[in-house]
């Protein structure tokens, strides 16, 4: 089950979210304006009456069709205010939202490292850089892990390469001769993927773009994702692996190799 609420709101909630909301709002303890302050979080914080009703009854909630949302919300003084046709929740309401239920809107793991992404993606000016990690959060939010993992993936190996043809392309060619008989001299990206991408991230710990933890952690937990999720099979992927993917790839690519063009 899937709610889209409001042509200007364009939260969806889907299942696992609308059942951890009515577990909240048929407490017995909580009181009309509780509900509607739950329900109002769960629209990101504001939403009209019309918005609110919708998620309300989408949770359960028959008879919030015939409460009177406006004098609810005004007796209560001071927990939301009004905004033209929406209803936003002030400080005092909350600071109720967290006194009632602590744990239930608390940011959790996930949505703090993608917030870190965000911010981290904000702050990109390199076009390609930024279109990979954006595409990479695009497809997070929208529930499509696989592919999320896998544009991150891209984006990162794109911007070590990047570095290596701009700052580090004759000790790059150096070590991978020594390593690899067969190894012609690299000018191009295009060269530089006549080696398999765990090759390139042996050759670049060699030249010392990064130690052998950050390379053993890339290529295990990071291209080992890439390429399951890359290719059929039956692993599955949920949003908590990939939020530790795109958290790895940020502190230790995306973050210090960033380009400032």
């Amino acid at each position: 089950m899937q709610l889209k609420l409001g042509p200007e709101n364009h939260l969806k909630l889907d299942s696992s979210k609308l059942s951890n909301l009515k577990g909240v709002v048929h407490r017995p303890d909580l009181t009309r304006v509780d509900r509607l302050l739950v329900l109002l979080r769960a629209l990101g914080g504001e939403g009209t009456t019309s918005e609110l009703v919708a998620v309300g009854e989408s949770v359960g909630l028959q008879g919030i069709r015939k409460w009177a949302i406006s004098d609810i919300f005004g007796r209560a003084k001071g927990v939301t205010l009004r905004i033209g046709q929406k209803w936003e929740i002030a400080e005092p309401g909350s600071k109720r939202i967290a006194t009632m239920c602590p744990d239930v809107f608390s940011p959790s793991v996930v949505t703090q490292t993608l917030d870190e992404v965000r911010l981290h993606a904000s702050g990109i000016t390199e076009q390609t850089t930024w279109e990979f990690i954006d595409e990479a959060i695009r497809a997070f939010e929208a529930n499509c892990p696989r592919a999320s993992a896998v544009l991150a993936w891209v984006g990162a190996i794109w911007l070590l390469q990047e570095h290596v043809l701009r700052n580090l392309l004759p000790a790059f060619n150096a070590a991978a001769a020594t390593r690899f008989s067969s190894w012609r001299t690299a000018s191009s990206r295009d060269h530089l993927n006549r080696m398999q991408e765990s090759e390139q991230l042996l050759v670049m710990n060699d030249i010392g773009m990064f130690d052998r933890n950050v390379k053993r952690e890339l290529e295990s937990l990071c291209l080992g994702l890439r390429n399951s999720s890359g290719h059929p099979n039956e692993l599955k992927v949920d949003s908590i692996r990939v939020a530790a993917h795109l958290s790895m790839l940020l502190t230790n690519v995306y973050q210090p190799f960033h380009i400032r063009s």
